[in-house]
């Protein structure tokens, strides 16, 4: 399963969001081999509609905070679906990309019923580094960790 029952036993074990998001992100990293791996939890300061940078892996996001009003992380938090960017490109999707260095990624909304929760981000250096089994892993192991949040 790629991970998926060993992920749930490490989730199992934890108990703050915090500290679901760390195992997280250690087993996304593990399966998909990302360059850039984030994820950005919502903000409650000051009411602003805002995600902002809890933790990552690799090369740093070049933005501490994204405003949920952007139309891809919109399109992704009202959707609830997970967005794949094969390549840099003119597209309602580049922002998706933390990284000037970065051609390619993934974001997958991870959002509890109560509207909680953020979106985790893949990146990679190079295009076309996507494929269907990356997408389809890494939203089982955040549908494994989703009970955490």
């Amino acid at each position: 399963m790629d991970g998926i029952i060993e992920a749930g036993i490490a989730l199992s074990k934890t108990s703050t969001p915090a500290a679901a998001a760390t195992v997280l992100l250690h087993y996304c990293n593990a399966a998909a081999e990302p360059d850039l791996l984030a994820f950005y939890r919502f903000s409650d300061k000051n009411g602003r509609n805002l995600l902002n940078l809890e933790s990552f892996r690799g090369y740093k996001p070049e933005r501490k905070e994204l405003f949920t009003r952007e139309e891809s992380i919109r399109f992704i938090l009202e959707s609830r679906e997970s967005v794949c960017l094969l390549h840099r490109k003119e597209s309602p999707f580049t922002g998706i990309l933390l990284s000037s260095a970065m051609n390619s990624g993934m974001a997958a909304p991870l959002v509890t019923d109560s509207g909680r929760g953020g979106i985790l981000f893949l990146n990679y250096l190079h295009p076309y580094r996507f494929s269907f089994h990356h997408m389809e892993l890494i939203e089982k192991l955040i549908q494994t960790a989703l009970p955490r949040f």
